[in-house]
């Protein structure tokens, strides 16, 4: 899905469209931006998981599998737009993950 924000294009998926390709055993990573001591409550998906915080993102993207999509949360979706951004400008196939962790926590349980 594509979505407008903040002026530019944007590729953004909600968390129950992840919940699907879950479902569909579609590979796929999901990528936790929140500072490692936010993350307590980091998911445990049957996905490949990741927890790069924003900050470190530059110097650890090579933790991701390039050839695999990489769906991207925060707490609240700020931080996750610009890791996104971030990514694709990398050469990933990136997606947010609307809504944040509240949201995921809803859509995951």
């Amino acid at each position: 899905m594509v979505g407008q924000k903040s002026g530019f294009s944007l590729r953004w998926h909600y968390p129950n469209q992840v919940q699907n390709k879950k479902g569909n055993q579609q590979k796929v990573q999901i990528l936790d931006v929140r500072p490692f001591d936010s993350s307590s409550a980091f998911l445990e998906f049957e996905f490949t998981t990741h927890n790069i915080p924003l900050d470190i993102l530059d110097k650890n993207s090579e933790e991701l599998n390039q050839n695999l999509p990489v769906y991207v949360f925060c707490q609240s979706g700020k931080k996750s737009l610009l890791a996104v951004e971030k990514l694709n400008s990398l050469g990933f196939e990136a997606y947010q993950i609307e809504g944040g962790i509240a949201e995921i926590l809803e859509v995951f349980e």
